[in-house]
């Protein structure tokens, strides 16, 4: 996240058209931290058993995430204009629907 506010603040402003380096570590910290709290949320909800692994979990259900992802992408591109979106927006739209996609796809039990 540091490397991503300071590309911000001395290189440009992130641009999704563009997809410059303020924006590429933007999005690779906020997908890094949403997959690091998706990996812990099962040992603090189940303390009796160890809880599978996210990697096989997403791997198993992948066509799920593929199929969520997307619908999530057209379900914020429709609800949120993103191009007048300020950077906290963006990083609240990027956390949510990264959380979204992993913990929908790879724990709930969806019937595809």
């Amino acid at each position: 996240c540091l490397f991503a506010f300071l590309a911000e603040a001395f290189v440009q402003a992130p641009s999704r058209r563009l997809v410059n380096l303020p924006y590429v570590l933007a999005s690779c910290a906020v997908f890094s931290l949403s997959l690091g709290l998706c990996a812990m949320l099962p040992s603090y909800l189940s303390r009796t058993a160890p809880p599978p692994g996210l990697v096989s979990a997403l791997s198993y259900h992948s066509l799920r995430v593929f199929l969520l992802g997307n619908l999530l992408t057209g379900l914020t591109n429709l609800m949120h204009h993103t191009l007048t979106s300020t950077f906290p927006q963006t990083v609240g739209i990027l956390t949510g629907y990264s959380f979204l996609v992993t913990f929908l796809g790879a724990y709930t039990p969806l019937p595809f």
